[in-house]
């Protein structure tokens, strides 16, 4: 695809997202309801809030600081990639993207942990089966893919040990803005001259 093409079908992208979500949140609301889970059981509630930020927010920054040293120690990871789309665009609108996207995303796997758990499906296989089906989706990462579905595994963890939706929200989040930040750095560097 010719660059400028690219570019403009990024932009239109940045713009389809949110449409995205809004749709696997209503799907998964719709789900919700038809196997009556609860708000309540994907971890929506006010209780102990404060632990799941704080394990959230220190998970996701750890993550950051784990994907800065791969970045670090292997270069080639960011190498292959070559160009990261988020490079471009507004970082304040991938920012909005990423914090509705993790959301849904994080809604949508919660939700099939705990069907599944309701189900009568052991631990690791509720844990397991949503993780795969998320790392698929992100297929186009091509070796990224089992790094997701690895995130997603630990996502999963995060809501057995909190029963709360911020403490793997907001590691995912993190996670994401992690990446803007490491891509917007090396794209400086490139810019620069230097690596």
């Amino acid at each position: 695809m010719p660059p400028e093409i690219l570019r403009r079908a990024e932009r239109v992208d940045q713009l389809v997202w949110p449409l995205q979500h809004a749709t696997i949140f209503g799907l998964v609301i719709l789900l919700m309801t038809h196997q009556k889970v609860s708000a309540a059981q994907v971890g929506i509630y006010e209780d102990r809030w404060q632990i799941s930020l704080l394990l959230g927010v220190t998970a996701g920054l750890l993550l950051v600081v784990m994907q800065g040293l791969i970045w670090k120690v292997v270069p080639s990871v960011m190498a292959a990639r070559g160009e990261f789309e988020n490079t471009r665009g507004s970082a304040i609108l991938w920012c909005a993207n990423y914090m509705v996207g993790a959301f849904t995303e994080e809604l949508w796997l919660v939700f099939c942990l705990v069907a599944l758990l309701k189900g009568g499906f052991s631990i690791p296989m509720a844990v397991m089966v949503p993780s795969i089906a998320f790392g698929s989706a992100h297929f186009t990462y091509r070796l990224g893919a089992l790094v997701t579905m690895i995130l997603a595994c630990f996502s999963c963890l995060l809501f057995l040990a909190t029963r709360s939706l911020f403490a793997p929200y907001f590691f995912h989040f993190i996670g994401n803005l992690g990446v803007l930040y490491w891509a917007r750095r090396r794209a400086a560097q490139l810019h620069r001259g230097g690596v």
